[in-house]
């Protein structure tokens, strides 16, 4: 039964569900823009009146309210895969899902700022778990994030619209040719450059390929900023889509804001100079008229 069709025949229209996939969303498990991204994006999907089933990584030390937990059905290759569903008190209901190592201080390095040895098999069994939980309980659309999740479309190819929301797209999750066996009969979509790539195998594979803003979906198709997948992104054509990332004004607001030196509004900006005041001396910059540029970036290769 599909999103437009009749609840069960009473005629009431059952909302969208989409099955929400990601390695990150704050407060859950946060290291950088995925999460919050992620974060704003289902909270953003719920207030829509989406129904949003959200899958995370279950890294440990997260407690749910009304858990319960279930075993599913996985290729002997994961070792096995358990989801705890509940209710958490900042996100609302999700299911965390452990696979064999994926419990870890750190979603993606050790103390020594290194990648995890096993992430392969941690994000790639991760993405079978999401294709396992697509699967048993079929929603309207399943939305990746990132390569950790990318791997799942090579499960669901045919079985259920697609969309991966591409958030950084030099972070591919390149692994070792042999994963290429483990994929089933899509796997040759992944094998690139004598390796498995979660993402270039993805980008064939859903209906719909969304990134962060409609300039950089343009900037993509560049053989200087595609990272090595500019041709098979220029070949989506409009199944490539540019949506711009925006910030949550029920936390970002100056009017409100009680973290900040004091509070102003688009008619009244006079706490702006308080504001500035209370930044100069917290850096230690002097108090004169100078401009203060601020950028958030990432700084990377």
């Amino acid at each position: 039964m599909g999103p437009d069709a009749s609840a069960a025949g009473t005629g009431t229209v059952r909302p969208l569900r989409v099955l929400f996939a990601s390695a990150e969303l704050t407060p859950v498990a946060r290291v950088g823009g995925l999460a919050e991204a992620a974060g704003g994006l289902v909270s953003a999907l719920r207030s829509a009146g989406v129904d949003v089933h959200l899958v995370l990584p279950d890294y440990g030390d997260v407690a749910l309210d009304d858990e319960t937990v279930h075993e599913l059905v996985m290729p002997d290759w994961v070792g096995g895969a358990r989801v705890r569903r509940g209710h958490h008190a900042r996100v609302g209901p999700v299911d965390l899902v452990h696979v064999p190592g994926m419990d870890r201080s750190h979603p993606y390095v050790d103390e020594h700022g290194e990648g995890w040895p096993d992430n392969d098999h941690r994000f790639l069994s991760f993405s079978a778990a999401v294709a396992a939980l697509a699967v048993e309980d079929p929603p309207d659309v399943v939305h990746l994030n990132d390569w950790h999740t990318a791997a799942a479309a090579a499960f669901l190819a045919g079985r259920v619209p697609m969309v991966l929301t591409i958030h950084t797209l030099g972070h591919q999750g390149v692994a070792g040719e042999h994963w290429l066996a483990r994929l089933g009969p899509e796997a040759f979509r992944f094998a690139s450059l004598g390796a498995t790539n979660p993402m270039a195998g993805a980008l064939q594979l859903v209906d719909r390929v969304i990134t962060v803003s409609p300039n950089y979906a343009r900037e993509i198709l560049t053989e200087s900023q595609g990272m090595g997948l500019h041709e098979r992104l220029a070949a989506l054509g409009d199944r490539l889509v540019g949506i711009r990332n925006g910030i949550d004004t029920a936390i970002w607001n100056p009017a409100t804001d009680d973290r900040i030196a004091a509070r102003y509004t688009p008619d009244d900006l006079t706490g702006r100079a308080d504001c500035r005041a209370a930044l100069a001396a917290e850096a230690g910059w002097p108090s004169d008229k100078v401009p203060i540029v601020a950028m958030v970036t990432r700084l990377v290769d």
